[in-house]
């Protein structure tokens, strides 16, 4: 993954309308230059759709470039520094159970097994919404979608 190659990239691809391009053309410019590795492509994605607007200044987009995983190392660091800091008892716990099971969980499955009760939503869904890019939901609805573990 060849992040200054997507910099610079990036910054052409700017510099030719003197704006910020839209995300629509940096996602497509990341997926292109990703050398098929996916996970990282998400999670600068990610990062980049935290911060991006469409009235961003260039000289701001060009400073929020910088501050973007640099690689796949630096991807994964800052995704499990959020990960954990969304609620760190029970982020341990859960990344044990992603990496442990062997089939996909449900949500209702995963809060029984950590013992989040109801009245703790908002625990478990700041735990979910920044375990996304780390652990993906597939399904649909709450109880029905289901977590990938990570093998």
């Amino acid at each position: 993954f060849k992040m200054q190659e997507i910099f610079d990239d990036l910054k052409a691809v700017g510099n030719a309308a003197s704006a910020p391009i839209s995300i629509q053309q940096a996602a497509d410019l990341i997926f292109d230059k990703s050398d098929g590795k996916f996970i990282c492509t998400a999670l600068i994605m990610v990062e980049m759709e935290s911060w991006y607007r469409k009235d961003v200044s260039w000289a701001d987009f060009c400073c929020q470039l910088l501050n973007l995983p640099k690689g796949l190392d630096d991807c994964y660091e800052k995704a499990f520094n959020k990960f954990i800091g969304s609620n760190q008892e029970y982020a341990c716990s859960f990344l044990l159970l992603m990496v442990g099971c062997k089939e996909l969980l449900t949500q209702r499955t995963v809060k029984d097994l950590l013992g989040i009760h109801s009245q703790h939503k908002t625990l478990f869904t700041n735990l979910v919404e920044s375990s996304v890019t780390l652990f993906p939901l597939v399904g649909g609805e709450e109880n029905v979608a289901r977590f990938v573990p990570f093998h």
